[in-house]
């Protein structure tokens, strides 16, 4: 399950004001849930770690750097986030 800045669904008044903070001014936003009551902070980081993430066109070293984390750091949150799955042994070994 890909999770975005756009995860949320949002009412017609809520998507005019999402495109007019979603100008070039913001980098991310994430609209509150049902009721006004704001998301979980893991749903909220994997999401603007999917934002930097492609900002970065992909680039996890660049990424790590915009976020003001170590490489590793940064891999381990990938990994915490379900972002990277540990290869399989088998193709890992080549069989």
């Amino acid at each position: 399950m890909t999770i975005d800045s756009t995860h949320f669904e949002q009412t017609n008044d809520e998507t005019n004001h999402a495109e007019a903070e979603a100008d070039a001014s913001h980098f991310f936003f994430v609209d509150a849930g049902d009721g006004g009551v704001p998301p979980p902070l893991d749903v909220v980081e994997r999401a603007y770690v999917a934002r930097v993430l492609n900002h970065t066109a992909g680039r996890r070293l660049a990424a790590a750097h915009l976020l003001g984390i170590s490489y590793p750091t940064f891999l381990k949150r990938l990994r915490e986030l379900g972002f990277d799955r540990p290869a399989a042994r088998s193709a890992r070994q080549g069989t």
